[in-house]
């Protein structure tokens, strides 16, 4: 049996799919759509505040005042918790390099260190790394906790 290519012409020939740098493309631009989105949702709930230290951040300024939103489970770590709202939190740029070296963490009521925002009751130095009286940057009064990890 022969195959009637001009059949398969007359009805759109045979279709090759979509070409892999197309198709990578589109994945790409949705997936930075959904942060965005995420991150326009973590203004509107923080509203330019830090929720480390309470000051207000601006989307220009200083590593003490630029906006710098962090993700406490980490991009590369859990990459799908990456444009979760209850992953990033608003802090200021040298707020989010003191939470990724674990010398500033999030904790709960009883101290343990949390990853989503809804059980954060505060933050807290850690001890091994950061001497009391001597914390580099202040947070929020409402924290008294002390951690030893």
């Amino acid at each position: 049996m022969s195959i009637d290519w001009d059949s398969i012409a007359r009805h759109g020939g045979i279709p090759k799919g979509k070409p892999v740098a197309l198709a990578k493309d589109a994945k790409q631009k949705a997936k930075r759509a959904s942060i965005d989105k995420a991150y326009e949702a973590v203004d509107a709930r923080d509203r330019l505040i830090s929720v480390v230290s309470g000051r207000q951040l601006s989307k220009r300024g200083g590593p003490d005042t630029k906006i710098f939103r962090h993700h406490m489970d980490r991009r590369s770590q859990a990459p799908g918790r990456v444009a979760d709202v209850h992953n990033v939190i608003s802090c200021s740029a040298r707020e989010a390099n003191y939470l990724d070296l674990h010398a500033l963490i999030p904790v709960n009521a009883k101290g343990d260190e949390v990853t989503d925002i809804r059980q954060i009751a505060g933050f807290a130095w850690n001890r091994h790394m950061v001497e009391k009286g001597k914390e580099p940057a202040k947070v929020k009064p409402r924290v008294v906790l002390e951690v030893t990890r």
